[in-house]
């Protein structure tokens, strides 16, 4: 079995996530005809996530060396802690991510219904019967 060779921009990130990657990679990219884009989303999604697990390690690190949810800014103020914005920033751009591969339900109903992502359909709703 061929070792699995891991793109330039992936190859720098802490090994968790490379091991996203290879894991989205394996399930999505392999053993279809996934075009280009596929495995930039890919590539774009496990760099959020690396993104994603630093923020959230510096997060946890003590108040004294800039952790916790509140830090003190240059006035000496209480504010969200910087890296708050940076995390959601990191897992809107997985969500996103995740709905361009059909990795969410809602991606997933949108392909099988053939719809595209981000447009509604117009249906009528099933009604409920109830039997007395």
């Amino acid at each position: 079995m061929a070792r699995f060779r891991y793109p330039k921009a992936v190859q720098k990130l802490r090994k968790e996530a490379k091991q996203y990657y290879k894991l989205v990679y394996e399930n999505i990219a392999m053993g279809k005809d996934s075009q280009d884009i596929d495995i930039q989303t890919i590539i774009v999604l496990a760099i959020e996530y690396d993104k994603y697990l630093d923020a959230s390690d510096l997060l946890k690190k003590p108040k004294e060396e800039g952790g916790g949810l509140l830090v003190k800014n240059n006035r000496g103020d209480m504010v969200p802690n910087p890296f708050i914005k940076i995390q959601n920033t990191a897992f809107n751009s997985m969500s996103k991510c995740w709905m361009s591969l059909g990795l969410t339900p809602e991606a997933r109903k949108k392909i099988s219904q053939g719809a595209e992502p981000g447009k509604a359909r117009n249906r009528k709703r099933a009604q409920i019967s109830v039997v007395k």
